[in-house]
């Protein structure tokens, strides 16, 4: 406590007063002190960092002090005192954990010029009411960051726990011992478990504390001790501490905590730095970081990803093309990271049966790392035809190439380069390529993967399919191989004739639609006049439909008044498909080319009648030649379908 005095009047010298002690109450006026011998000690007083007569080595309920200092008139002089407390103040020597003090007012206290001794003051001066408080550690374990853990795996973390030192002061924790159980009660009546962990080490902050264990000690439960720590938790905060160990044995399932942190002299042992005393950590018993299984290998999914290209038309030209995708995969590694060394795909068995194995010059594996692709195996070539089996080629990956992380995913995709049609491809060819069967220990026996897990070094890592299956063709699109194609576009602003027209619908011939078509660099795109076709869907509304069949449609290319292809006189309503049978036109390779069609309408008569011309996606919405044998190309895959013009209104 700490007590100021003022002379008056003139200087005066004090030599003596006297402390009061209380224990379990704060010090009252007029009251009477309380304390036990055992309450405090080393009682001194001070003026500034002098000490004012003797120490009070051993007081029950009061301290005197005989000393001589000067007061010097009308200045603040501060005294202070101070004390030990015992180590148990807050356990058991202090009466409620609360103590005070209290300055009496029998001092003695003389003029220094007049010689006259000052009379005591009035009243006594107390101390706030002390509280004694110790220091604390409480513990709580948190799960472990794998609940599955890889057999060859070193340093795992095996048990997580959070230590925490309370407010009243720093504690340096100097012993930990953990518990090792088959069961989450940590009672050590099951399996014994010390041949399953070695190296066991504590980490604080990626930072070893301690020595080393070899191995748990067998018992019940099988523990490890951890002494000789000197682990520093500084008040009101906390500390993580792993237990890391290197996993040597298999398929066990373990559960590692305290069994101990209730009682007395618990699992962990620590010193009060302000009290040098010792202190337990407390916290629940039996508690741990949940159930870990031990287990010899890794998982290993393997599923057709997302990205996986959708079904077109794949212009190759006379003499090939370079790097066309054509399956994409995903690999998801559980529990350990997993490497390949081979992986098996498969060209599927045709059903046309005709060989598709010469559409390709150089088949790649590539993997998705780092935001780039990148060709980890390859060129290999399809050598057996697969007109009535599948055609299979093996990748084999150099050591460390092809890592699935654990518990994540790695895209992989197959690539080619394809033939020409003036060479081994076939215009339209279909071919897929995918895995045929990946359920089964990677060692390479039951599977079309071989690999380890980095872990555990075992090919005893079980793959399975999962979704969608790879191992299901149609899973994966099947590209068409075309020597060149078309790709269709409705006019804009920028075509030479303008956007394609909308507004109102007359008795008249009017241009409903215009479009471009651009022919790939590949070759020519050819409609011949007799074997091609465009098909055009109607959309609109028509009050009175009466039959007659004065309808027409035209199809030209923009800048030539000769028609590329008609349709005759017939009876157009809407929700019909009129088809243009006889288009003769050619786009040369590389270019674009525009046309436009005309409609003379005769039964959209009525106000509010509406008309629409469009191009859909169907199969026989389009068919064309690519200048190969295939002289009749008619699929879903043409590029810009589908296509709609604007709509015409009869006025109303």
């Amino acid at each position: 406590m700490k007590v100021d005095f003022t002379a008056t009047g003139e200087n005066m010298t004090l030599s003596s007063l006297v402390v009061n002690l209380y224990e379990g109450s704060v010090a009252s006026e007029d009251g009477t002190p309380n304390a036990d011998s055992a309450d405090f000690s080393n009682v001194k007083l001070w003026h500034g960092s002098t000490q004012l007569g003797s120490t009070s080595a051993s007081p029950t309920t009061t301290s005197s002090f005989s000393f001589n200092l000067t007061l010097p008139q009308n200045e603040l002089v501060t005294l202070r005192v101070t004390a030990d407390v015992p180590a148990d103040a807050e356990s058991s020597a202090w009466d409620s954990n609360t103590a005070s003090m209290q300055f009496d007012q029998d001092i003695t206290a003389t003029g220094v010029w007049s010689a006259a001794t000052v009379t005591d003051p009035t009243d006594e001066v107390e101390s706030n009411l002390m509280t004694a408080v110790a220091e604390t550690l409480t513990v709580a374990f948190t799960p472990v960051p794998y609940a599955t853990i890889i057999v060859g795996g070193d340093q795992a973390v095996v048990s997580k726990v959070i230590l925490t030192a309370g407010s009243a002061g720093d504690v340096r924790v100097t012993s930990m011992q953990f518990d090792a159980d088959d069961d989450t009660g940590l009672a050590g009546d099951g399996d014994g478990l010390t041949g399953d962990l070695n190296n066991l080490q504590l980490f604080v902050g990626g930072t070893q504390v301690g020595i080393t264990k070899a191995a748990l000690t067998d018992g019940s439960p099988d523990t490890v001790t951890f002494s000789g720590l000197a682990l520093t938790v500084p008040k009101s905060t906390s500390k993580v501490v792993e237990l890391r160990a290197n996993v040597i044995g298999a398929n066990t399932t373990i559960f590692i905590g305290m069994d101990d942190l209730t009682t007395g002299a618990t699992d962990v042992v620590a010193t009060g730095l302000s009290s040098n005393t010792t202190i337990y950590g407390t916290g629940t018993s039996a508690d741990d970081s949940g159930s870990m299984t031990f287990s010899a290998a890794g998982t290993l999914t393997v599923a057709v990803d997302a990205g996986t290209p959708l079904a077109r038309n794949i212009a190759v030209g006379a003499n090939g093309t370079t790097g066309v995708e054509f399956s994409r995969i995903k690999l998801s590694a559980v529990n350990e990271a997993v490497e390949l060394e081979e992986l098996t795909v498969a060209l599927f068995d045709n059903p046309g049966n005709t060989n598709e194995s010469p559409d390709f010059t150089g088949v790649y594996f590539e993997i998705f790392s780092g935001g780039v692709w990148t060709k980890v195996s390859g060129p290999l070539y399809f050598t057996a035809s697969n007109a009535t089996a599948n055609s299979t080629l093996i990748f084999a990956f150099a050591a460390g190439t092809v890592v699935v992380p654990k518990d994540g995913d790695l895209v992989a995709r197959v690539t080619s380069d394809i033939s020409g049609t003036s060479q081994n491809a076939t215009s339209t060819d279909t071919p897929v390529i995918y895995l045929s069967d990946v359920a089964g220990a990677i060692d390479g026996s039951a599977t079309v993967i071989k690999g380890m897990g980095v872990d555990s070094g075992s090919s005893a890592v079980v793959s399975s399919a999962g979704a969608p299956t790879p191992i299901d063709q149609s899973n994966f699109n099947a590209p068409t191989l075309v020597k060149t194609k078309p790709t269709f576009a409705l006019c804009t602003a920028g075509c030479a004739g303008g956007a394609t027209p909308s507004g109102t619908l007359v008795a008249a011939t009017m241009t409903v639609l215009r479009f471009t078509i651009t022919a790939d660099a590949a070759g020519d795109v050819v409609f011949n006049g007799s074997d091609h076709n465009l098909e055009f869907t109607v959309a609109g509304v028509q009050s009175d439909d009466d039959a007659t069949g004065g309808d027409t449609l035209t199809m030209y290319k923009y800048g030539v008044s000769t028609a590329v292809g008609s349709l005759g006189t017939t009876n157009i309503d809407p929700a019909d498909t009129v088809d243009i049978v006889n288009i003769n036109t050619t786009i040369p390779a590389g270019t674009t080319v525009e046309y436009y069609v005309t409609a003379t309408l005769t039964d959209y008569e009525a106000d509010g009648d509406t008309f629409q011309l469009r191009i859909a996606n169907a199969a026989n919405d389009i068919s064309w030649s690519d200048g190969t044998t295939a002289s009749d190309i008619a699929n879903v895959l043409t590029n810009g379908f589908p296509l709609e013009g604007g709509f015409f209104v009869n006025p109303s």
